[in-house]
């Protein structure tokens, strides 16, 4: 009756730790840049234009498949996809903590105390970003492989590959496990499972995209950055110290009768870790290393379980509790001071993404919808954008920071200077690709003073940005709807007029420029050739 009472307290505590951890992830919520790729292609995706970030250029530009067909739904019926990935957020991260606390006979206590107690858990649960979902994807998979579920740990090991490729790895470790303490048969079983899943979706993908890998591979996995992941990984368990603590609770698991979890969760902790520090992490703090938490604290309140009665594990409980909340912030790692932030790049995303700049995205964004609606017009967005160019619904969007939708930017050499950001749309790309426009929306790349006046486009409100190629059918719809810009061709005209006054290698190299900017994309050959013959007299050397 003894044991019995203290379940009953132990499963009463859990569930009020699970409602004030959801009441904790909502009051944190926030909408992260990233997602608003993830928005655009459910956006296009609903409205019947495919599963693309621009129509007609089929791109695999995110690495949350079943999270992007989520929101596509509420897309579909017309809800407001921020709102509603902060809701899925909360409702997924109390699968999570329901996952934690699962068990066949008694409560997981303290794996749901210390993940509630966990800042970045409930951080991230809410950030519209596909975390919260693939956390519990994983963590119930490990459950059903301690439980020996065949079925299950294939079903949900092929779920886990459709929400984040990085699931590709529970999938595999989780049927592997199988085989320990049962039959080669359970995990062929398991696999097949996995396969009635993965296969047609592996194959869409490679006659839809035409490549298995998403693109956001090339973009931000493809090259190694083992210097920067150290760093990351650091950090993360610099703050969170005590989680460390969860190998040596595996290495223990591992002579228990619990041993399949230990080599599960160690597997998989040691795998992630690698993965995680090869890539180099990411400018944002803890994210990458959140799937090893629950790893961890599943092997640590195994082995509590395994060790101590019911009213001993309960003070456990507290404890683990106690030590996840004494956690030391990275001095620093807050920090917004210009165009630097963070240690080495490194910073808090949510400070980074506050509530107001997603407010001035959406005012931004429909100033310029409403000047660049019915027209052709491209646009360049740079890091902290992926929100402007959402709600401006512009008709095609180059992510530049990354080549996130763009499959030629996101194979070019990475510096070597922003981990994950490193293959940035120079203005040679740009012209390449025709791109019309830079909004300036946070970036403030105007008030550097590097930008040619010619060059500054004013939307009005506050709206304003960078011509990159000036077609003129383009630039003469703007200016009936009141967009404010230099007429470059009578730019052009006074130019000429004093062309004499110039130096002759001055002007060659301004008519590279022009040509890139104004003559490749309009048919203006009187004045070109008033410009072409004065640098031609100068190879000649007439003048």
């Amino acid at each position: 009756m003894k044991i019995d009472t203290h379940q009953q307290t132990i499963r009463l505590i859990c569930i009020l730790v699970v409602i004030t951890a959801l009441f904790a992830g909502w009051q944190l919520r926030w909408v992260c840049d990233d997602a608003f790729i993830s928005f655009r292609y459910a956006e296009n995706f609903a409205s019947g234009k495919g599963l693309v970030y621009n129509e007609g250029e089929y791109v695999e530009g995110y690495t949350n498949f079943l999270w992007t067909c989520l929101l596509s739904i509420v897309s579909l019926a017309g809800g407001d996809l921020p709102f509603a990935s902060q809701c899925f957020g909360v409702f997924f991260w109390g699968v999570f903590l329901g996952g934690l606390g699962f068990r066949e006979k008694r409560i997981g206590l303290a794996a749901v105390l210390g993940a509630a107690c966990c800042f970045h858990l409930r951080v991230f649960a809410t950030s519209g970003l596909e975390t919260s979902m693939f956390l519990a994807c994983i963590v119930w998979l490990v459950r059903m492989c301690q439980l020996g579920n065949w079925n299950m740990v294939g079903l949900l090991g092929g779920i886990s590959c459709l929400i984040r490729p990085e699931g590709g790895l529970f999938f595999l470790a989780g049927c592997l496990s199988l085989r320990i303490d049962g039959k080669w048969q359970h995990v062929f079983k398991s696999l097949s499972m996995g396969a009635i899943v993965l296969i047609p979706f592996a194959t869409w993908k490679l006659f839809y995209y035409g490549d298995l890998l998403p693109n956001t591979f090339y973009a931000k996995a493809g090259s190694s950055n083992w210097k920067q992941g150290f760093l990351y990984v650091g950090l993360f368990f610099g703050m969170y110290w005590f989680m460390a603590t969860g190998i040596l609770f595996q290495i223990a698991l591992l002579k228990t009768k619990n041993r399949r979890v230990g080599i599960l969760t160690l597997v998989l902790f040691i795998g992630l870790l690698i993965h995680v520090t090869r890539v180099g992490g990411d400018f944002m703090f803890a994210r990458f290393c959140l799937p090893m938490i629950p790893l961890l604290l599943i092997a640590i309140d195994e082995l509590l379980l395994h060790r101590m009665t019911d009213d001993i594990y309960l003070w456990a409980s507290f404890a683990v509790g106690g030590f996840v909340m004494m956690s030391f912030y990275p001095n620093g790692v807050d920090k917004q001071d210009g165009t630097e932030f963070g240690i080495s790049g490194i910073t808090e995303e949510r400070v980074w993404y506050p509530a107001e700049w997603q407010k001035e995205a959406k005012r931004q964004g429909e100033i310029a919808a409403a000047k660049l609606q019915d027209t052709d017009a491209s646009v360049v967005i740079y890091g902290a954008q992926a929100m402007f160019a959402y709600y401006s619904q512009i008709p095609y969007v180059l992510e530049g920071m990354a080549g996130l939708t763009d499959a030629d930017l996101a194979r070019k050499e990475s510096r070597a200077d922003r981990v994950a950001h490193g293959r940035k749309a120079d203005q040679e790309y740009l012209w390449e690709r025709g791109i019309d426009l830079y909004i300036d929306f946070r970036i403030g790349e105007l008030t550097h003073g590097k930008i040619d006046s010619f060059r500054i486009i004013d939307f009005g409100d506050g709206v304003n940005g960078v011509i990159h190629c000036y077609r003129i059918p383009l630039m003469e719809k703007l200016k009936e709807r009141g967009v404010s810009f230099q007429d470059f061709p009578a730019f052009l005209d006074q130019y000429i007029s004093s062309i004499n006054d110039r130096p002759p290698e001055v002007v060659a190299k301004h008519l590279g420029f022009f040509q890139n900017y104004y003559f490749h994309h309009n048919e203006d050959p009187i004045r070109e050739s008033a410009i072409r013959s004065y640098v031609s007299q100068m190879v000649n050397g007439d003048l």
